[in-house]
């Protein structure tokens, strides 16, 4: 039976608003609530302002740039011979799908992938999705591909930590280079491994107009997905998308979609 770790990168009380510590108990609560039991996850950053309760968390005291955790949560991992089948990259403000740990656990893959990435708009009930060609952050590795030597750090400037950089140390664009060709799971687009926030105070937003940045992530309608039924919001936003801008988006869409394989795989 498959045992998966997570490793999370803690943001740094500076950036952590009332908005963000919502989000990172609610992406733990969520964590917590999986069907099943056989993970563990790692939390790396200086900050301790959760609320968790749980001995499968295991916190690593280190401050520093998001790349410089994952190298240390690596280190880790192999100074401590953790025996995890799988590991996994997760952000403390997006969401993991409560139920897939259980459909996967006698699963043997190299790497299972959201082909359509979904994302959620913070506080609302809209969601979107986007085919791109290359793999989201959160994907689930296997440990053996994980940790081989492959790549560079996203960032000359990065403090390098280990003697050589890994797989799931690489910029996530990189990933789908690594594992074309292997034996890649992709998931049903109605039950994603998960659902990244979008947020206009994210670091991300910061270069455009929130309109500009979300019309990025392709059409936003409301809609549920049943395994994430927290997922929901109070606001009243309304985003307006003009229909050619959703033509647009559905074209691209539907190209990325269909040459997706071929590229990708």
């Amino acid at each position: 039976m498959n045992r998966f770790l997570f490793i999370i990168p803690l943001t740094p009380d500076e950036f952590l608003s009332e908005e963000r510590y919502k989000l990172r108990n609610m992406s733990f609560s969520m964590l917590k609530s999986q069907d099943f039991n056989n993970w563990n996850a790692i939390l790396i950053g200086g900050s301790n302002k959760y609320d968790i309760c749980d001995d499968r968390f295991i916190k690593i005291d280190f401050e520093g740039l998001k790349e410089e955790k994952i190298q240390y949560a690596v280190k880790y991992i192999l100074n401590h011979k953790l025996p995890h089948e799988y590991l996994i990259r997760l952000d403390d403000d997006d969401f993991f799908n409560p139920k897939i740990l259980n459909s996967i656990k006698n699963n043997s893959f190299d790497v299972m992938v959201d082909k359509h990435q979904i994302f959620w708009l913070n506080n609302t009930s809209y969601f979107s999705s986007r085919v791109w060609h290359w793999f989201p952050n959160t994907i689930i590795q296997k440990r053996e591909h994980a940790l081989s030597k492959y790549g560079f750090l996203s960032n000359s400037n990065i403090k390098k930590v280990n003697n050589f950089a890994r797989v799931i140390e690489n910029n996530h664009t990189n990933f789908h280079t690594y594992f074309k060709g292997k034996k890649i799971k992709l998931t049903n687009k109605k039950y994603p491994i998960y659902i990244r926030t979008i947020s206009d105070n994210s670091i991300t937003s910061k270069n455009s107009t929130p309109k500009d940045y979300y019309n990025r992530f392709g059409i936003w309608r409301k809609r549920k997905y049943s395994n994430f039924p927290n997922l929901n919001g109070q606001s009243n936003l309304y985003i307006k998308q003009s229909l050619n801008k959703k033509m647009i988006s559905f074209k691209i869409n539907l190209f990325s979609s269909l040459s997706y394989n071929s590229v990708v795989l």
